[in-house]
């Protein structure tokens, strides 16, 4: 493992285990699958910081450009995201996520999937979108011109036309104009909630 403090400028990837403090210029900084992280990570101007799926990060995101945080690994600290970019926490089935969420420029806090423990806090002009099967126990508080939304996930079975990428919509609002897969010798009539009898249409 790697030991010690880096100032970097433009993007930079860790791809193996490095323990010490980060600050990246103008860039993204992405701790990648298998990797770890130990200590606090400062990122100012243009770019981000992604934690990808099996990587993890023993300190603390402040993120001061218009870039985004992405969490979808393992984390400890905190997240505080001070400009445009959002914060998104997309976590594997199970996973938890034990720090506090402070989101105070105009992007959104995005919490997709996981179990999360700590307070969100959105002061800016963004919203908290949480999804609908999302185990969130902290406490959650929008103080700007945002709001809270409840989201959900819809999933696609297109009995053996191409894949389709699930969606993300919110409880109450239309869905839009919906995916429309192929299937050779077929034609596509919509979809449906009942994949056996197709009674319930989904309605746009």
């Amino acid at each position: 493992a790697l030991a010690k403090d880096l100032n970097i400028t433009g993007d930079h990837t860790i791809s193996e285990d490095f323990s010490g403090n980060i600050n990246i210029e103008n860039g993204t900084l992405t701790v990648a699958s298998g990797a770890s992280l130990d200590g606090n990570i400062d990122q100012l101007g243009a770019g981000g910081v992604v934690i990808e799926r099996d990587a993890s990060l023993r300190g603390n995101i402040k993120e001061a450009g218009p870039g985004s945080v992405e969490l979808y690994g393992s984390m400890t600290g905190r997240i505080e995201e001070k400009d445009e970019g959002n914060v998104v926490i997309d976590l594997e089935k199970g996973v938890t996520y034990p720090g506090s969420i402070k989101e105070g420029g105009a992007g959104d806090v995005l919490l997709w999937a996981g179990v999360l423990r700590g307070s969100v806090a959105e002061n800016g002009d963004g919203s908290v979108i949480v999804e609908d099967d999302v185990s969130h126990t902290g406490k959650v508080n929008e103080s700007d011109e945002g709001e809270v939304v409840t989201a959900f996930t819809m999933i696609f079975e297109s009995n053996g036309g191409g894949p389709v990428a699930p969606i993300h919509s919110f409880l109450g609002q239309p869905l839009g104009p919906l995916p429309v897969p192929n299937k050779a010798d077929s034609i596509f009539l919509g979809w449906y909630t009942d994949n056996d009898s197709f009674i319930n249409a989904v309605c746009e």
